[in-house]
């Protein structure tokens, strides 16, 4: 499948939630955000052979994607779904650990950019969360999940200029703690 393909399908499974509110059932919104987590990385993905339109488009419809989290954040249901909660929470944590990278990143290329701008979001929507995941001893053990944390740091001890990745890694291990 080609760039232009692989976006087009991908623009399709976002349009669909363009028509979710707040009023479907439960259900609905449930599978959604399992929908939307499981679509993220192949955005992610796709990213590397986009065009800069075809960025541009991903870029955009990303408020589709939010839009499902805000919905799902604001249901009754959520506050006592402690397993949905972790694994939206988790979810997104995996997103952030297949790209850390971007916190040892300085080259800014539309690519980057774009996937830069999806980690900001990922975490800003994490951090929100935190509060209520139901933490074990286990979570956070793979060698993987210590180098993402690890990443977060170093990026704030090189942070010269202290801009909003800074902000944002600070305010998620501050709620994360």
């Amino acid at each position: 499948m080609n760039s232009s393909s692989t976006i087009q399908t991908i623009q399709s499974k976002i349009n669909a939630f363009y028509h979710l509110t707040m009023t479907d059932d439960d259900t609905k919104i449930k599978n959604a955000i399992h929908e939307v987590l499981n679509l993220w990385p192949e955005i992610l993905t796709a990213a590397n052979e986009a065009t800069d339109d075809e960025l541009f488009t991903l870029n955009v419809s990303r408020a589709v994607l939010t839009q499902v989290f805000t919905i799902v954040l604001s249901k009754e249901f959520f506050n006592k779904d402690h397993l949905l909660v972790r694994e939206i929470f988790f979810g997104c944590f995996n997103l952030l650990v297949d790209h850390l990278s971007i916190f040892k990143n300085t080259d800014l290329t539309p690519i980057t950019i774009f996937i830069d701008s999806n980690v900001r979001l990922i975490m800003k929507m994490i951090t929100s969360i935190c509060s209520l995941v139901n933490f074990t001893n286990e979570d956070f053990s793979k060698i993987e999940d210590h180098q993402l944390l690890i990443a977060m740091r170093e990026h704030i001890d090189q942070d010269n200029k202290h801009d909003n990745l800074t902000d944002g890694i600070i305010s998620f291990i501050w709620n994360l703690s």
